[in-house]
């Protein structure tokens, strides 16, 4: 292996816009980036404290990764991957120095299949002070109460500081999201997903853009309602295993324009029978072909828990969880 600097190169060499060199002064951000909490542990201490990478990279898409990764392969220099950094056995500790890759930057879910091509936030992460203002307020004990009152929910409503599922979502030119249930259960929490709110933020929308949000019919006949995704339009409504939503139909809009919005979803201990397909029981995003549309719709692969509820019982289904 070799040293970065032994290559004698200059950081705009390197295919990605860099931290800061290890040689700056104080605690710089090289130094924070390579170590992670392995200091627990007394050993680790002190087998690993002078380790150091000689560069941080920070990529923001896929492209730069593969460039990063073939810049480091072609000159055999050492290379790192560092995520949150909340580990305490040095996993992401430069053991040879060379370059540490902080992936915090790569904090989007892309979707790009048949059914969905859009973009999703995870969590909290890279929002504005504002943007986690107001989803702070959409997630408070007033705002449930107003939610509970208008939708007359006997069951108490709460929210999702995770925002599993929700936070931010773009959908590009071309994008869409077939007609769909959501997923009915909390994946931490296993509380009924029972109330979805959508907030718009596309200024000067048009109507040739597309992007209606659709709510549909049972018998997947007819759109039933359709909303244009115009700036400060809020859309609320209810999640059961019937209720199918999306817009279908690729986007229209201009190259430098996207659809965006914020998502939030509501949950409760507990739903009324009328709203479960008895036949599902637990599942993910049931993707739904419109009437005449047969093909749109490509099923997706179970994976194997899912096959496995199918064969055993319930009460083993748990045990296995735990």
């Amino acid at each position: 292996m070799i040293r970065l600097t032994e290559l004698k190169l200059p950081l705009s060499a390197l295919p990605v816009a860099t931290r800061r060199a290890a040689d700056a002064p104080s605690e710089t951000d090289v130094d924070r980036l390579s170590k992670d909490f392995y200091w627990y542990s007394p050993v680790l201490k002190r087998d690993l404290s002078d380790k150091l990478a000689e560069v941080v990279v920070q990529p923001t898409s896929r492209a730069e990764v593969v460039a990063i990764v073939s810049f480091a392969y072609q000159r055999r220099i050492p290379l790192t991957l560092r995520g949150a950094g909340t580990g305490n056995y040095g996993q992401c500790i430069p053991t040879h120095g060379g370059m540490v890759m902080d992936l915090a930057a790569l904090d989007t879910i892309r979707y790009n299949n048949p059914n969905e091509k859009k973009f999703a936030s995870k969590g909290e992460t890279g929002m504005g002070p504002k943007t986690l203002a107001f989803i702070h307020f959409l997630n408070s004990a007033p705002f449930l109460e107003f939610l509970q009152a208008l939708t007359s929910i006997e069951e108490t409503l709460l929210g999702d500081p995770y925002l599993i599922g929700g936070g931010l979502h773009e959908i590009k030119r071309g994008g869409l999201l077939k007609v769909h249930a959501d997923f009915n259960k909390h994946n931490r929490t296993g509380l009924d997903r029972r109330l979805n709110v959508l907030v718009y933020l596309n200024k000067d929308w048009k109507e040739e853009y597309g992007g209606h949000f659709e709510l549909w019919d049972r018998n997947m006949e007819k759109a039933v309602q359709k909303v244009l995704p115009t700036f400060n339009t809020l859309a609320l409504f209810s999640t059961t295993d019937y209720s199918y939503h999306g817009h279908p139909d690729s986007l229209n809009c201009p190259e430098d324009r996207s659809r965006k919005s914020i998502a939030l979803y509501y949950y409760t201990n507990g739903r009324p029978a009328a709203e479960i397909n008895p036949d599902l029981l637990e599942h993910s995003t049931l993707f739904k072909a419109r009437k005449g549309h047969e093909t749109e719709v490509v099923a997706e692969a179970k994976n194997w828990k899912q096959t496995l509820k199918q064969f055993i019982p319930p009460i083993l289904v748990d045990l296995i969880k735990k």
